[in-house]
């Protein structure tokens, strides 16, 4: 299905482009999402979710096509992934920034876009499962160590 980009007052924005928490975090747990979960993270770090490019790149010390090509990329493969919608501006040409964000806007402080709301939710379960995860490796990796450990000083004495 077509979308197209609405501009309204200097704001864009998709309305009609419908993607789940649950959906969502299928996605973000996806092998293909991995090289974008971070430029989420910093997104969904900032206050109502939104910053802009130029902002996230005086933050963590990248570019500001870091920041933009991350978010594009990521957008197009989840267009792609999921192949039921395409996103189109006024003038015919292809856009992507609104899947990921629900709306942007120009500000002194550069272009401000706000990751949606699903998306934002879908990160806090996604990290919140991550950091279980992780937590379970630590945990199994620390007994590991101490068992070599172990094994080294009892195979060491004389």
């Amino acid at each position: 299905k077509l979308y197209k980009v609405a501009v309204e007052n200097g704001e864009y924005s998709c309305n009609e482009v419908e993607i789940s928490v649950d959906e969502w975090l299928s996605l973000l747990q996806d092998k293909g999402a991995e090289h974008y979960i971070e430029t989420l993270s910093y997104f969904l770090n900032e206050p109502n979710y939104t910053t802009s490019c130029k902002s996230l790149a005086l933050k963590y010390g990248k570019t500001v096509s870091h920041f933009n090509g991350k978010i594009t990329k990521f957008s197009e493969w989840v267009q792609a992934k999921l192949n039921r919608f395409k996103l189109q501006y006024v003038d015919g040409s292809d856009s992507y920034w609104c899947i990921t964000m629900q709306k942007g806007w120009e500000s002194k402080e550069g272009f401000q876009w706000q990751l949606r709301k699903e998306l934002a939710d879908a990160l806090q379960l996604y990290f919140k499962e991550h950091k279980k995860n992780t937590e379970i490796q630590i945990k199994h990796n620390t007994k590991m160590a101490k068992e070599e450990l172990y094994d080294k000083l009892v195979k060491s004495k004389p």
